[in-house]
């Protein structure tokens, strides 16, 4: 690297791939020749790159170049030596630039710059990002944010397990005509025209197996009408369970990529109330909506609440949590407790005998998932969650902020 020629890079334009990924080492070092900036080692000018591009430039060298915030090395959030000075009329800048996407509610704009820079007076770039993470996110729960300045389509994706409530948040909501796609629709559609019961747990094996093809046929379906929205441009609301991190974050980089403005409303509620739920559903509906097998619940229940800090981290901003738990019924806190009422009644029946191969990785399986689940039905965790979330008319201000 040392016989790098960064002016000729730089006059040639060929600092950034013809993937329009960037060298950002490479634009570092251009950024520091040009500006005089003057670094020990190669990941200082790796960050200087990596910065210059977070802040928007892209591949706007000149842009980048004319952004000068000074030449001295000082600390910075992710490097030892840092790229910008920290001083009162930067951090200033910097804290209005964290607004830019963002229209606050009248006077909020300025007062959450001088609350940032009063809350990062004396600190350095190590914790002012995660200040005004703080700060944000405070003015989140608050409802004092208004919208995200560009006029793009919306996507909410709902994220809860099931009978968790995230249609009653919903519930009195004017989502101005806004299209709200469940899997559930195509699938119970479907079930009713193979003559299959709703009543999924208490299927029988050859129910079971109907229920397996129509939810094949159904997620085919439902995975070509949510890439015709996608392509059509419309807004929507995803109301499924988001039990799959993997699959709700290609998701979110699919509907970014074209142009979306993505949000997540995440709805809590304790695994007895969401077993009860299920377990009700069925007969409640007059055999119009289905019952999963509680053995699913129960998994699925895991997923999205293990999912739950993920999710937080992934969305930032746009993300709201609310908890629903129990208020009508004695929770139960154990877990064999919990199974003996709600999945031991319902214990399939007329199975295919397992292979002790089988049957062994089945045992493992359940003793890993009953030991992290003790865990998370532990009272500390539970407290943990439910300090994390708002109530529901603060979550439903946000909904409307959101989409306005």
């Amino acid at each position: 690297m040392d016989n790098f020629d960064y002016k000729k890079y730089l006059a040639e334009g060929r600092l950034f791939e013809e993937d329009n990924s960037t060298d950002y080492l490479k634009l570092g070092r251009t950024l520091g020749t040009v500006n005089n900036y003057a670094f020990d080692t190669d990941q200082e000018y790796e960050e200087l790159g990596r910065r210059y591009v977070e802040r928007g430039y892209g591949g706007n060298l000149q842009k980048a170049l004319d952004a000068n915030f000074g030449n001295e090395p000082v600390k910075s959030k992710s490097s030892t030596s840092g790229l910008q000075p920290y001083t009162d009329e930067i951090r200033r800048d910097e804290a209005d630039g964290l607004t830019s996407d963002i229209e606050l509610d009248g006077d909020a704009k300025q007062i959450f710059i001088d609350d940032l820079m009063k809350a990062t007076e004396g600190e350095s770039w190590d914790t002012f990002y995660d200040i005004a993470d703080e700060i944000m996110k405070k003015y989140l729960a608050e409802g004092r944010l208004l919208r995200e300045a560009k006029d793009n389509p919306k996507a909410i994706i709902l994220a809860g397990a099931p009978g968790a409530g995230k249609g009653y948040i919903l519930k009195g909501l004017d989502l101005g005509g806004i299209k709200v796609m469940n899997i559930d629709d195509i699938y119970i559609n479907l079930l009713k025209q193979a003559n299959v019961s709703l009543d999924l747990k208490n299927a029988t094996p050859e129910e079971r197996s109907q229920q397996a093809k129509q939810m094949a046929v159904a997620n085919k379906e439902f995975k070509g009408n949510i890439a015709a929205t996608i392509e059509g441009k419309e807004s929507f609301i995803l109301d499924g369970t988001a039990a799959s991190y993997n699959s709700t974050v290609k998701l979110k980089d699919e509907l970014e990529e074209a142009g979306y403005d993505v949000f997540m409303l995440y709805v809590y509620t304790d695994l007895e109330r969401s077993l009860a739920q299920n377990q009700n559903r069925f007969e409640k509906s007059g055999g119009e909506d289905r019952s999963l097998a509680p053995a699913i619940v129960m998994r699925t229940w895991k997923s999205v609440t293990q999912n739950l800090d993920k999710y937080a981290d992934l969305f930032g901003f746009n993300f709201v949590a609310v908890a629903n738990t129990l208020d009508d019924i004695e929770s139960i806190s154990d877990l064999e407790s919990i199974i003996k009422k709600y999945l031991t009644p319902f214990s399939p029946k007329d199975t295919i005998p397992k292979s002790p191969a089988q049957q062994k990785r089945s045992d493992d399986n359940k003793a890993k998932d009953a030991e992290e689940l003790k865990a998370m039905l532990n009272s500390d965790f539970v407290y943990d969650v439910i300090k994390t979330s708002v109530s529901k008319e603060a979550a439903q201000a946000r909904l409307k902020q959101f989409l306005s």
